[in-house]
């Protein structure tokens, strides 16, 4: 009986108990291992600081940026009725849209701190909301198969034919 091997998680921001992954659940990148939520959440981060790059200033102090991403995805953005790591992987997604969102529609940004706005922005928050209940619509329809069904087959007894059998022969 082989003992399982635990390896510790590679992402300095993991919310997990002991941050430690058991083997089988754990995604190697390189040489670490990661939790598959703290991977998506470090990827999530490096996408904004790398279109921030891009497309709105290549010129930021990117400690700033990185503080400020950091402070609204683990700080700002905590939902209580969720576990700390879920909370912080629905926070990094919708900061990304958020972000995405401002670049597709032309909202100016210029500096870092202006994305703690923009998390507040209605237009957003209405997308976001159009966005989670389509993803929630289309998981839901996966999850419901009609193509299963049972095929229910119906009988019925052959009808009276003639008056006296209606009234049971009473008349």
């Amino acid at each position: 009986m082989a003992k399982e091997k635990f390896f510790k998680c590679a992402f300095s921001h993991c919310e997990h108990p002991d941050k430690k992954i058991p083997e089988a659940e754990a995604t190697k990148i390189n040489s670490r291992y990661w939790h598959k939520d703290c991977y998506e959440i470090s990827q999530l981060i490096q996408e904004i600081v790398d279109d921030w790059h891009e497309n709105v200033s290549n010129t930021v102090v990117m400690s700033l940026l990185r503080k400020t991403i950091n402070t609204i995805i683990f700080d700002k953005m905590n939902n209580p009725k969720l576990p700390k790591n879920e909370s912080d992987l629905y926070a990094a997604r919708y900061l990304n849209f958020a972000f995405q969102y401002a670049l597709n529609h032309n909202i100016p940004l210029r500096h870092p701190l202006g994305l703690h706005y923009l998390i507040d922005d209605r237009q957003i928050k209405e997308a976001w909301k159009k966005k989670e209940e389509a993803r929630l619509q289309k998981e839901v329809s996966k999850e419901v198969d009609m193509s299963e069904s049972k095929q229910t087959t119906f009988t019925a007894k052959k009808a009276p034919t003639d008056f006296d059998a209606l009234f049971g022969g009473v008349i």
